[in-house]
């Protein structure tokens, strides 16, 4: 089959979890021995508007700067390029069977059935696209406009599409609830995977290792986070939930890494707490970087505060062999009951959070196990291969 992705970011260009999903998923197809083509956003100059990487054709739409000053015109722009883009797809590839939309917005000027209407049309869903514009950005009248015309953009998506995949049963239940029990019969559930070949665990002797290599201290546990830093990830909270772990006197490190638009806010709060020399704050890692971080680490915590419609850094940290906390909303229960119950937080203010990362410090047995059980559920249940191998079952049918 050929395959066209309409995706608003991809692996090596941007580090998201949009990206990753384009990128890894798409890989496997290839690796399968379907055509994979890729229309997305120049996210930097230097890179080619055509490249082919691992088999996969990529075509990136050329953007004005996004924080420029066409910043109030951003939606807009894209719907726009978009459409031009994809008839330029068209006249080069007129016979894809399959395409995968992984942003509904870029489908706001044109429906893609128009330009290959025997292509099956999957559109990707990860909840209801409302509480998470609302959780990122409050309900304040702009945000509250954008979030239902962004729902309407969606609703039409999935209601033209012919499949419409989902990562979890959380994101699941959503789309029943937007688009109606009759809508089931369209509905799959596709969970995502982890790449074990980058995030793996480490020897004892590794992990001493890579904590000098990285500046990391020896002589306490590590915390770690990757997250956009928007309010809706709830990094602030983790950071007060370690102001309050200080002033208790325990001895931590907590490695918060991520960038967006609370970047500002999260160092003013570190330097606001007296927080220097027990967290710390880094952007713009590689996959191999990050996964190197999390190997030299011994927790990972996920402060998400709503709309967490999976959470691949969970899973990237699990395979890296840590213990995972998450907060109680979202997909994060039902990845973690996988796992180890005792993982999941029961909250997601900062004193639960706070509360958990103590029990940690006084007792790290009460929540370990084997990692061989843990590498083994992640491969039964969180697999790039299987994910492929069911998109593609999916694009077939």
């Amino acid at each position: 089959m050929k395959i066209l992705l309409l995706t608003s970011g991809i692996l090596p260009d941007t580090h998201s979890g949009i990206a990753k999903v384009a990128y890894y998923t798409g890989r496997e197809l290839c690796e399968s021995g379907h055509q994979v083509v890729v229309l997305t956003r120049r996210y930097k100059e230097h890179h080619a508007v055509t490249e082919e990487i691992n088999g996969m054709h990529y075509y990136r739409i050329p953007y004005p700067d996004r924080w420029g000053v066409f910043h109030v015109t951003w939606p807009l722009v894209a719907a726009v390029k978009s459409w031009i883009w994809q008839k330029r797809i068209h006249r080069i590839h007129p016979d894809v069977d399959a395409v995968w939309i992984l942003n509904p917005w870029w489908t706001l000027l044109l429906n893609p059935r128009k330009l290959w209407p025997r292509a099956k049309l999957i559109c990707q869903f990860y909840g209801n696209p409302y509480d998470e514009i609302t959780a990122n950005n409050g309900k304040t009248f702009k945000a509250r406009l954008f979030a239902r015309l962004y729902m309407a953009v969606s609703k039409q998506c999935m209601r033209l599409s012919h499949y419409v995949a989902m990562p979890s049963q959380f994101a699941y239940d959503d789309a029943v609830a937007m688009m109606g029990a009759n809508a089931q019969k369209k509905l799959v559930l596709i969970p995502h995977g982890v790449d074990v070949d980058c995030y793996r665990t480490a020897s004892s002797e590794e992990k001493q290792d890579l904590k000098k290599k990285l500046q990391l201290p020896h002589d306490r546990p590590i915390f770690i986070t990757a997250r956009g830093l928007k309010r809706r990830t709830g990094v602030d909270k983790l950071i007060t939930a370690a102001s309050l772990l200080k002033k208790e006197g325990f001895l931590f490190y907590l490695v918060v890494i991520g960038k967006g638009p609370m970047k500002e806010a999260i160092q003013q709060q570190i330097q606001a707490l007296r927080l220097d020399d027990s967290v710390t704050l880094l952007s713009d890692l590689s996959e191999e970087k990050l996964a190197a971080y999390y190997r030299a680490s011994d927790v990972f915590v996920l402060p998400t505060q709503a709309a967490e419609a999976f959470g691949l850094a969970t899973i990237e940290a699990i395979a890296a062999g840590l213990v995972a906390f998450g907060t109680n909303n979202g997909a994060t229960p039902e990845i973690l009951n996988r796992y180890q119950p005792e993982w999941i937080i029961p909250g997601s203010d900062e004193k639960s959070i706070y509360h958990k990362m103590k029990e940690f410090c006084r007792d790290p047995q009460k929540f370990t196990i084997p990692y061989e059980d843990m590498k083994a559920i992640t491969a039964k249940h969180y697999s790039w291969t299987s994910a492929a191998k069911k998109f593609a079952h999916t694009c077939s049918h």
